[in-house]
């Protein structure tokens, strides 16, 4: 990027002293510098060192930007456009003192500024980190102050207060359910915000007693705290607090699916408590009937010679999901898959549809390549063994004898 925009205002210094040149008047009147990157922290680099550039290296570059144009008129100086939150960066509480000093009276010159005008409201609610809300009206009174405003808001939630003294969370990601404090081992990464495929629990750690609850609209949660802008080595949520994000302006961009294009939002939740903690009691399977609810149809027309009822494929038991049963995109015969959700490893039936003809399961890959022998289907049955939160891949066909 630095080399494109050096390339760029050089092939533009070059076009204007060719045209002097030439004693010919160039079409280019003015160079403008036009500041532009995207805060999306972690994309470049670890979060540590982004920060620790917006903290020092990067702000020092500006003042000097700025220091060699000080001679200039005033409408010819350097002016420097920052968003809000790299400008709070640079001004954190342990920022040194002496390029503090520089930082704020850049501000007071008008060579540092902050861009305030990208889709600030007139009147916008002020969320706490308790999620507490405060009505506020902005007005151009309001940026008197040397220092630039803080904490925009930045989302909308849903929070989910519980009373529970020893918290305990698990969130239905895709493949299985994760403890956030265990199971996260990667310093720096999301730890505040969470999408999630299932649901969520939160439970007494004495007691295993709890809450489950999915979100039927909003995918992304928070524990602990709202997770917009939060970012930390390492997080262990503490609060007995879960937060549905609504929608949020984290990359500047509210999706109009988030928000019921502009219209009065409708965002469900469903709540279910239990006594104990289990994978597929507490939370797989409550949150997969939210999500594939039962559905009943109904006919008027007369009746034909199909059966009233009937039953597709048939598991013995809850917390495994059946993930694929079709062609099989890698070659002949029928794929079915089966992937353990209830983190528990031991044998499963499967039945087929009534009228099946199948006589064999091979095992395969997720690639579709063969890794066992071929399991005999009888009576439309046959048993798998499931490790847990594992899947397992089957071709399904017709044995030679």
């Amino acid at each position: 990027m630095k080399n494109l925009a050096s390339f760029l205002i050089a092939t533009l210094i070059f076009t204007t002293l060719q045209g002097q040149n030439n004693k010919t008047k160039s079409a280019v009147e003015n160079v403008i510098i036009v500041y532009k990157t995207h805060f999306d922290i972690g994309y470049s680099s670890t979060v540590h060192d982004v920060v620790h550039e917006y903290h020092t290296e990067m702000v020092d570059r500006v003042l000097v930007a700025i220091g060699k144009n000080s001679h200039q008129s005033k409408e010819n100086q350097f002016v420097w456009t920052v968003s809000g939150w790299p400008m709070k960066q640079m001004l954190w509480e342990g920022q040194a003192p002496e390029r503090r000093q520089k930082i704020e009276q850049a501000i007071r010159d008008g060579s540092l500024v902050v861009n305030m005008e990208h889709g600030l409201p007139l009147m916008f609610w002020w969320e706490g980190p308790d999620g507490s809300r405060l009505l506020t009206l902005y007005n151009n009174s309001y940026g008197s102050n040397p220092l630039p405003p803080d904490n925009w808001p930045e989302a909308g939630w849903i929070c989910l207060p519980f009373k529970i003294d020893n918290p305990k969370f698990r969130l239905g990601r895709l493949g299985a359910d994760m403890d956030p404090v265990k199971d996260f081992k990667v310093d720096n990464s999301n730890y505040h915000m969470s999408w999630i495929n299932t649901g969520v629990a939160i439970y007494d750690g004495n007691s295993g007693a709890g809450v489950g609850l999915c979100p039927e609209d909003s995918p992304v949660v928070s524990l602990g705290v709202p997770g917009e802008y939060q970012f930390d080595k390492r997080y262990e949520p503490s609060k007995s607090y879960i937060y549905i994000n609504l929608y949020n302006n984290h990359w500047r961009t509210n999706f109009a699916a988030w928000i019921g294009n502009g219209e009065r939002m409708s965002s469900r939740v469903r709540l279910w408590t239990y006594d104990q903690f289990n994978s597929e009691s507490a939370l797989y399977t409550p949150a997969m009937e939210t999500r594939v609810p039962l559905k009943v149809g109904r006919s008027r027309s007369n009746p034909g010679t199909l059966p009233v009822t009937q039953s597709g494929i048939t598991l013995s038991r809850k917390g495994v999901a059946l993930t694929a049963f079709g062609p099989n995109p890698d070659g002949p015969g029928t794929i079915l898959r089966v992937w353990e959700q209830g983190g528990i490893t031991g044998n499963v039936e499967i039945t087929l549809p009534t009228g099946s003809k199948f006589t064999s399961a091979t095992p395969v890959n997720l690639r579709g390549e063969k890794i066992g022998e071929a399991v005999r289907i009888r009576n439309g049955k046959f048993s798998v063994s499931l490790k847990t939160y594992a899947p397992a891949s089957f071709i399904l066909g017709f044995s030679s004898n």
